[in-house]
């Protein structure tokens, strides 16, 4: 028996299994959603591929899954009947599943993807004197290291990008480089991860041709510590300089860092560290979070303190870089500006591409998300993403912008900038992001006039109870 199988509105599928008592056919997917099968011909929507099966009733699979199909039904054609069958879709009305772009209808599709990460997870690195596990020997791959689940982390995000956003990405892996720019910060981690990424996004799929090699090699543009003055910003400038200096020596920051003063003592007393300004307190808490991650047992002395209040004073440590619309401007500005930019050039022309990616720190999420007003006030977590999507509405010509961030969670949430909304026009993102923007980033780094800094944030941590005495 042969069967046809005619594929409608296909935007993307992983593969269709059918399933019949004496055998089956399977259609894997290529990168673009359209399926590649035994003869590498193409199949897309619209087209025709049969296989020959055994005789009997046909059956879907038997783990009621077909790939990740989004589409709306196939024919399947035999002794010259016609029969059309319902199978497995993704539609807002099914409780389990979603549309792959929920915004599609209200804001239109997506025209270009600006998109940072976190790297994977990776080894603790600036090691207290007193941690039990200070010891190489404990960390496979040295310090700081991206961990092989730290490798996986990615691998799956790429996976997961290339599926929300596979329209975006080119036919032919050769056009790779005139469709998506990645780049990174100069550390082996984010390096390494961007990698990660790129291999899931851009798998081969001639094995006999490549001889083995599964993924398309792809570019990673790293940004040298140096000269990085737009993902984590650790190009000099001492107008930064002086303003954080002057933002650790204020009465405010004090006071947050000094809220629990025998917490102080008490965190290095036993850790053998000294508290000087709240990164103390968030090299601590990550490496905590780290080992425990690991399986490690911490230390007893830990449990009056972590993960709070610790907590609560390493999310101070996270907004402290961009406090202000002045500290904006100079840590978190260059990101937002480089994201307009791009948005503009692909409406105007000038820029043919059709994604930007972006392998940074967790700092380097938190300095863009608060610059723009969306931080979560929550640790960026391993992997962590956050989307920035340039929309055209079916039914307007004013582009819009949507946002959202992908931590811990399987899909992602939606942002909203203050007063702006889901589906944010590009011209209002524009203007209210204006006084955050560096006009030019280098000439404003050049003055270093430091003034008194007042500082205009709410701390108000829960009551805790810490190393046997109120910490309120």
């Amino acid at each position: 028996m042969v069967l046809g199988i005619r594929v409608y509105d296909v935007l993307r599928v992983e593969e269709i299994v059918v399933e019949k008592e004496s055998g089956f056919c399977r259609l894997p997917s290529r990168q673009d959603g359209s399926f590649s099968p035994v003869n590498n011909s193409r199949v897309r929507p619209g087209s025709e591929w049969s296989c020959s099966v055994g005789s009997g009733s046909i059956e879907p699979p038997s783990n009621n899954k077909i790939g990740i199909a989004v589409f709306d039904e196939y024919e399947l054609k035999s002794a010259g009947l016609s029969v059309a069958v319902l199978i497995y879709f993704l539609r807002a009305s099914h409780a389990n599943l979603q549309p792959l772009d929920p915004l599609e209808k209200q804001c239109g599709p997506v025209i270009y993807l600006n998109a940072m990460w976190r790297h994977g997870a990776r080894n603790i690195e600036a090691v207290a004197p007193k941690d039990p596990y200070a010891d190489v020997k404990y960390w496979p791959g040295g310090l700081g290291a991206l961990t092989n689940q730290g490798i996986l982390q990615h691998y799956r995000l790429g996976k997961w990008i290339a599926k929300r956003y596979h329209h975006l990405l080119p036919e032919d892996n050769v056009n790779i480089n005139g469709a998506v720019k990645t780049m990174s910060t100069d550390w082996n981690r984010t390096e390494m991860s961007a990698q990660a990424e790129m291999a899931a996004m851009f798998p081969t799929h001639n094995s006999v041709y490549w001889e083995g090699i599964t993924s398309y090699p792809v570019p990673i543009h790293s940004i040298p510590e140096e000269d990085d003055a737009l993902l984590e910003v650790t190009k000099k400038c001492d107008k930064y300089e002086a303003l954080m200096n002057a933002t650790k020596n204020s009465q405010k920051y004090q006071q947050v860092l000094h809220k629990y003063p025998n917490m102080t003592q008490y965190v290095e007393d036993n850790a053998g560290i000294i508290i000087s300004n709240l990164d103390d307190y968030q090299n601590l808490y990550t490496n905590c979070y780290i080992e425990e991650d690991r399986g490690f047992k911490l230390p007893d002395w830990l449990k009056k303190v972590y993960p709070s209040p610790m907590k609560e004073l390493v999310i101070v440590s996270f907004v402290a870089p961009t406090w202000d619309d002045e500290l904006k401007r100079f840590r978190g500005g260059p990101f937002v500006k480089e994201v307009l930019n791009n948005f503009r050039g692909k409406l105007d022309g000038s820029n043919l591409l059709n994604m930007s990616l972006y392998s940074a720190h967790d700092t380097s999420l938190s300095a863009a998300m608060n610059t723009m007003g969306v931080f979560n006030d929550a640790v960026p977590p391993f992997a962590a993403l956050l989307l920035l999507e340039l929309r055209m509405p079916h039914d307007s010509s004013t582009p819009v912008v949507s946002m959202w961030y992908k931590n811990s969670t399987k899909e992602p949430f939606l942002l909203e900038m203050p007063g702006c909304g889901s589906c944010c026009p590009l011209e209002q993102m524009e203007q209210q992001l204006k006084p955050v923007i560096p006009e030019d980033w280098e000439k404003e780094c050049q003055d270093n006039t430091e003034g008194a800094r007042e500082i205009k944030w709410k701390f108000n941590p829960p009551t805790t109870a810490c190393c046997g005495v109120e910490l309120n």
